[in-house]
Order: C-alpha cells, then structure tokens, then sequence
C-alpha cells in the first residue's frame, strides 16, 4: 500500500502537469515561437495542445518547437531548419495541410484523418511513432522530405492516396478496409499488409504476409514488388504490367480466389515457394519460376514457366 506521502508526491506531480498545461489555438498565420501567434498569448511548450485553424498557416522556422496534442485545421509548416516534436497526437481535419519545407514533425503517438475530412501532406519530413487511422481521405502531393509510419489501417470511407511517385516507409503492419492508391510510390513495408475491402494499387516491397480477402482487389503497379511472407488471395491479385521485377514467398488463392497477369507481353514473376490454388491462376504469357511445387486442388490453372 502507498504511503499518504507517496500519494501526495503523484497528486501533486500530476496537478503540476496540468496546472502548466495549456490549450493554446492560433490567433493568425505566423512563426510558431512568436507568442502573438496563439491565444492565449505565448510560445507553446511540450504540454501544450495546440490548434491551427482553417485559414491559418503556422511555420516552425530555425527552432526547435515542442508541444502535446496537435489539431489542423489550416496548415503547418516546418521549414527546412525546422523540426516539430509533438508528444502526444496529430489530427488533420478537413482540409488541413502539412507543407512548407523539408524540416521535421516529429510524431511520438498517433495519427488521424477523421470521416469526412480530407488532408494533404505535401513538403515535410513526417514521422509518426503510433498508430495512423484514416476515416477520411489523406493526400500525398509532394516527394520532398521523407514520410515514415508505424501501423497504418484504413478504415471503411477512408483512402490513401498518392498523387506524386514518392518513397514511404512502414514499420509496421497495414490494414485496408477502402481504398489504397501508392501511384508509382515505393512503399517499404516492414510487417503483414492486409486488404480487406477496395482496391489497392500497390509499389514496392511487403516484410511479412499478404493478404488479400474475398471481394478486394489488389494491383501490381510498375517497378518492383517483393513479398517476403505468404501470400494468401480470396479475392483478386492482378499483375498489371511487365516493368521491374516480382517476387513472392508461398502463394495459397483460395476458392474464388484470381490470380491474374493482365499484361499481354512477357511478365518474369519468380516464386520462391510453393503455390497452392483452389480458384482460378492465370499467367497470360508471362514467364514464371517456382521453386517449389505447383498444386492445383480445383478450379482453372493457365501456366507458362518452370
């Protein structure tokens, strides 16, 4: 049991917290360390929750910035000598932009994108430490700076989507429930991507499983695709062109399940495993390697390769 004194010591740690702690929103556009630019009046502190409204735009300059919770609603910017640490959480709502320069926001918990919102992030190196949901839509304009996330799901209404060829990392696992659009992009994945629902356009490489579900469809778009783990397809996989090289571990397309090459030239595809199919897999004309064995338990098998 803790001792009166030790329980006046927690008390008063977090009253001190709070008492120091202060919501502070934007009173125009301006620099983030001038303290004109917030209201109540000062330079926000790493306690601080902080709202960038609709019309405003906030720039982090040559300091070091630091707050708690972060809401936009206008935009914020975080110039090439700039870095962002926020402790807490990120959240952009409708039509709130990240942009202005390829200095740092430094995440340390989640991201979201409400329903009904849609943001954009355009020159800004982001990393975020939590876990990142879309219930609204999220834009990438812009290839300066670095994007890097932890756990990403896309709920049902929200989308992903990619206007720029740009390099993302993800440390982490993602799921899709809607729509999931990465253009020429590469993506680093680290861990499983699972599609749900909608339709993913995909560019880069999977660290762990893939896995497609009963009425979603998942596209290989040009450049590489690699996919570490196995390969589990109910729904539909289509190989849309014969740019860069593909790669997968085991492969398992269950009933109802569609490989598809759609390119009508030569596709090199090489299987590092086996290949198990109760659906329907075809190859077109493109070339594929499968080191291990080639089952086909029922429905339709089109094959050319070795």
């Amino acid at each position: 049991m803790l001792r009166w004194h030790q329980i006046f010591l927690i008390a008063l740690l977090f009253y001190s917290f709070c008492a120091f702690a202060t919501n502070r929103v934007s009173s125009g556009t301006g620099n983030w360390a001038s303290a004109g630019t917030w209201s109540p009046s000062g330079v926000p502190a790493s306690g601080d929750n902080i709202t960038i409204l609709s019309g405003h735009t906030v720039s982090v300059n040559t300091s070091k910035g630091s707050c708690h919770n972060i809401t936009v609603n206008g935009t914020l910017g975080c110039n090439d000598a700039g870095i962002l640490n926020a402790g807490g959480n990120l959240v952009i709502n409708n039509d709130g932009v990240l942009n202005g320069g390829t200095g740092k926001l430094n995440v340390a918990d989640t991201f979201s994108v409400p329903t009904g919102a849609s943001a954009t992030i355009g020159i800004v190196t982001l990393n975020v430490a939590g876990i990142s949901t879309l219930d609204g839509k999220i834009i990438f304009d812009n290839t300066s700076g670095t994007k890097s996330f932890k756990d990403v799901t896309i709920n049902s209404g929200g989308e992903w989507f990619a206007t720029v060829n740009e390099a993302v990392t993800i440390n982490g696992n993602i799921i899709t429930h809607s729509a999931f659009n990465c253009n020429s992009g590469t993506y680093t994945v680290s861990g499983n991507f699972s599609a749900t629902a909608g339709t993913t356009n995909f560019e880069g490489s999977i660290g762990g499983a893939l896995t497609v579900a009963s009425g979603a469809i998942f596209n290989v778009n040009s450049g590489n695709c690699s996919v570490k783990g196995a390969s589990t397809i109910s729904g539909t996989i289509n190989i849309t062109t014969k740019t860069g090289s593909k790669s997968f571990q085991d492969i398992t397309v269950n009933t109802g399940g569609i490989w598809n090459s759609t390119v009508p030239v030569a596709e090199n595809v090489t299987v590092t495993g086996n290949v198990i199919t109760s659906g329907k897999w075809d190859c077109f004309s493109g070339t594929y390697t499968i080191n291990g064995n080639f089952l086909v338990v029922s429905g339709t098998a089109n094959f050319e390769g070795t």
